[in-house]
């Protein structure tokens, strides 16, 4: 039966897509494989034509050479000859080099960092190398890929940034606090700074400034010349305030106050190095929480900087924070300020696309000017070689639903008649926010792209990935089988991943912000044939004009869709 089903498999790239793809795109299927499980899934393209995959789980590692233009799996290689207690933090892309950096827990309780290079010829493994051990043990870090904080990301135990021009790399951690008095506790931070090609610059565990109390660093950076950067939000027993912190080698960590507004929330920022030298944060800032935190007494800072998120108690929500708008502020290296701007979100922009409840809500907020775009948090911030800058985000939450459902057991008969409770998460994403800066920090265009999607599973498979091909960018997703168009004052439909759907992408241009639907490919109904699952986050480039993804079918393969420009 399992050999009738790989013959089967092998005449799928010639009959899958008979329906024709819009204009512009090319849809072809490559030859299927056995699947490899396991959470971690990274995907890379080696600039000559081939695809590394690297996929782990437990204490095994497979890497995948894969031919992107006869589409077919070259080789396959696993690897069990890892530590115990293996987590998979990252892959590094650095010019032509591939790095799997993974940790392991010491006897002592500190955590070891290693590297292992990627031969993209052979698609194999070099030996280990030890980065560094930490000093103790370490807290989990959630964000996402850009290193943007984020509650609902997969959680590392280290964070990695690069320099603006790829020359430096930032790998940083948080140490647990020895005691859970936030009183006393002052934060310990690892940063460890290295050159592309991982090569150790300096490094060392650095006492923070303020106690865990009263202080949150909000975002990091490093610059071409190797200096970390913290932008941080503190508070001095007198005043709250936000501070740029600065440091390198064994230097203890500089701060300057900065003149920005403690008032005005910078709970989302991307930092980066511009071009001049300056450090540009850049993100969303908000006028305050919507609604009252569970918690019986919150720290201040927690509770003005915790991400949206819910905890099982029906559909209570432990915050909401409403984004009023874009930010945008230039420090000089010794952390004076040399730009600043907000741009508020108008009252029509905040409306698009959502419920006519909805939109009542935002009216009545208006009135305090308060209104702003809900659960949207930033997913990235991309510096333009022309100094303009693109800032992306999108609505995302979790919801949990309680339901109650008596007992009905013949074989225990005593207990039918009572009622259990059973809590379900809800995992949402919804519009697509962006916003183009030009050089001089003024909105050039801002548009919010309508989507609405619902998850059992987590957030693998809705929420989008973003890609540029030839001055385009595209947002790549799922949603319903008719690809709908909405007026402004209309919720958009919700799509759930169980439901199949097409895979659409959002075409906009950089120049003007106009946009296109695109249906691509309807994953429930292909020739006859049916896509398990489609996971956006395994959306990567092939090259300057293909799009390559990973999806599962049955029978426990896996394939691999092109999606080319013609």
């Amino acid at each position: 039966m399992k050999n009738f089903i790989l013959a089967l498999s092998c005449l799928l790239p010639s009959i899958l897509f008979a329906q024709t793809p819009p204009k512009g795109f090319t849809v072809s299927a490559g030859t299927p494989y056995p699947e490899i499980s396991g959470r971690e899934h990274e995907y890379f393209s080696d600039n000559a034509g081939n695809c590394i995959l690297v996929k782990s789980y437990d204490q095994t590692v497979v890497i995948q050479h894969y031919d992107a233009t006869a589409m077919k799996e070259i080789s396959k290689h696993e690897y069990v000859d890892f530590p115990k207690g293996l987590k998979t933090e990252k892959c590094i892309q650095t010019g032509n080099r591939l790095f799997y950096l993974y940790s392991v827990p010491n006897k002592s309780k500190t955590r070891s960092l290693y590297t292992r290079e990627i031969n993209t010829t052979t698609g194999t493994f070099t030996d280990p190398k030890l980065l560094f051990e930490t000093k103790g043990p370490v807290e989990f870090i959630h964000a996402n890929e850009d290193g943007i904080q984020d509650l609902y990301d997969i959680s590392t135990h280290f964070q990695v940034t690069k320099s603006f021009d790829g020359s430096k790399i930032l790998i940083h951690y948080k140490r647990e606090p020895i005691t859970n008095n936030k009183d006393v506790n002052f934060e310990v931070i690892g940063l460890y700074a290295f050159d592309m090609n991982l090569t150790p610059l300096w490094g060392s565990e650095k006492t923070m400034p303020y106690t865990e109390k009263n202080q949150h660093v909000i975002s990091y950076t490093i610059e071409k010349n190797g200096k970390a950067c913290m932008l941080a939000f503190t508070n001095d027993g007198t005043n709250l305030q936000y501070e740029f912190f600065s440091t390198s080698l064994d230097a203890p960590i500089q701060k300057t106050k900065l003149d920005i507004d403690p008032t005005m929330l910078l709970g989302d920022i991307k930092m980066t190095e511009n071009s001049e030298g300056n450090i540009n944060c850049t993100g969303y800032y908000n006028n305050g929480i919507d609604k009252e935190y569970i918690f019986e007494k919150p720290d201040l800072l927690d509770v003005l900087f915790l991400n949206p998120v819910s905890k099982p108690q029906g559909s209570d929500i432990i915050s909401t924070k409403s984004v009023n708008g874009v930010f945008r502020v230039t420090i000089s290296p010794l952390g004076i300020i040399q730009r600043k701007y907000t741009h508020e979100f108008a009252i029509e922009f905040i409306n698009k696309y959502e419920s006519e409840n909805a939109v009542k809500k935002n009216n009545k907020k208006e009135e305090k000017k308060k209104s702003g775009i809900p659960d949207l948090l930033l997913q990235d911030v991309i510096e333009n070689t022309d100094g303009s800058t693109l800032i992306i985000g999108e609505q995302k939450y979790v919801r949990y639903e309680k339901t109650i459902k008596e007992v009905s057991n013949p074989n225990q008969p005593t207990l039918n008649g009572r009622t259990t409770t059973e809590t379900t998460r809800l995992n949402y994403t919804k519009n697509i926010v962006v916003t183009k800066l030009d050089p001089l920090g003024q909105v050039s265009w801002q548009i919010k792209l309508p989507k609405y999607q619902l998850s059992y599973t987590g957030f693998g498979s809705i929420g989008f990935k973003y890609l540029e091909v030839e001055g385009m960018g595209y947002f790549l997703f799922l949603d319903n089988y008719d690809g709908t168009t909405f007026p402004d004052n209309m919720d958009p439909f919700l799509f759930k991943v169980a439901d199949g759907g097409d895979l659409h992408a959002y075409k906009v241009d950089h120049a003007s912000g106009t946009y296109t639907n695109l249906a691509i490919l309807n994953t429930q109904d292909v020739n006859g044939n049916t896509i398990n699952q489609l996971p956006t986050v395994r959306i990567f480039n092939a090259d300057k004009k293909t799009f390559m993804v990973e999806f599962d079918m049955k029978g426990k393969l896996d394939n691999m869709l092109k999606i080319k420009l013609r």
